[in-house]
């Protein structure tokens, strides 16, 4: 079946990890700014959480905090907005307890924006995009609970529970691509359908782009086939652009400690897409690496 007539066969992505209220206001302003920049069309903006907390910070919010993050996400989903209609999130294992367990009932905290996790959102033809968010590490979760791991245990225990956490956070990726649980907020992809590709966007603990837990699963057969682009947060201001097989690896860097950002763009060949370039940028400086 061939696609539509007004199936675009280009789109042009933003992309942004690590992001809090005074470095989103920056953006939108240098977008507004910068002839280059504004004159671009975008068809959406994706941002890697965390989005309204500090990636640094090891404690889980408290009430207060959580209710205050919630405001802050708003207005910062509001900024971005500025720049591009659509906005499309993931976010990141301190954010706000609400956005990091969603319910198909749970309203948008901004008209155009959408939480991606544990779900699937249609872009285009042929084309999804899909979240996850890599838990808390038990010691995190053992400084906020009684039932925790002490300081004095077994550190080869603690190591132990981080890799069965990892282990069970790439099997929850797989069944979330796989579409196979049963849930409303991960509904299956129609075999009637074709061939689909989906970016997946992720926000993974705190470390460096080779701890990333999801290479593995990138190099495998249905991976390869199913995903396009993979972008990442890892919480650090290290910014990546590589290739795990046919999938693309981004890792946007920091916005809010470095103004980074990427520009990407999607060119689809008859009912495939590909990555055409990815092109690192800064907020108040030059243009950075392009790569296609």
């Amino acid at each position: 079946m061939s696609a539509p007539i007004l199936c675009p066969a280009r789109h042009r992505l933003l992309l942004v990890s690590d992001v809090d209220l005074p470095s989103s206001a920056s953006l939108a302003e240098h977008f507004l700014q910068t002839p280059s920049l504004s004159s671009l069309t975008l068809d959406a903006l994706i941002m890697a959480g965390n989005c309204a907390s500090d990636p640094a910070d090891d404690r889980l919010p408290s009430a207060e905090e959580d209710a205050a993050q919630i405001g802050s996400l708003t207005c910062l989903l509001s900024q971005l907005e500025n720049i591009v209609c659509r906005v499309l999130y993931v976010p990141g294992d301190r954010d706000p307890f609400m956005i990091r367990n969603p319910t198909a009932t749970a309203p948008r905290l901004t008209p155009n924006s959408r939480n991606l996790l544990k779900s699937y959102l249609k872009v285009s033809y042929k084309l999804s995009a899909v979240g996850a968010c890599e838990p808390l590490s038990p010691s995190c979760l053992s400084s906020s609970s009684p039932d925790g791991i002490d300081s004095d245990d077994d550190e080869d225990l603690v190591e132990q529970q981080q890799r069965e956490a990892r282990d069970r956070f790439r099997h929850d990726v797989q069944e979330l691509v796989r579409g196979g649980e049963e849930d409303s907020r991960k509904p299956r992809l129609p075999d009637s359908a074709g061939p689909q590709q989906s970016i997946l966007v992720t926000s993974l603990r705190r470390g460096s782009a080779k701890d990333n837990p999801l290479v593995e699963y990138l190099q495998t057969e249905a991976a390869q086939r199913q995903h396009l682009l993979h972008v990442a947060s890892l919480g650090t201001e290290e910014k990546l652009d590589a290739s795990v097989g046919d999938v693309r690896l981004v890792v946007p860097g920091s916005l809010s400690k470095r103004g980074d950002f990427a520009l990407v763009e999607l060119r689809r060949e008859g009912e495939r897409w590909r990555v055409d370039s990815v092109e690192f940028m800064t907020v108040g400086g030059s243009k950075g690496s392009r790569r296609v």
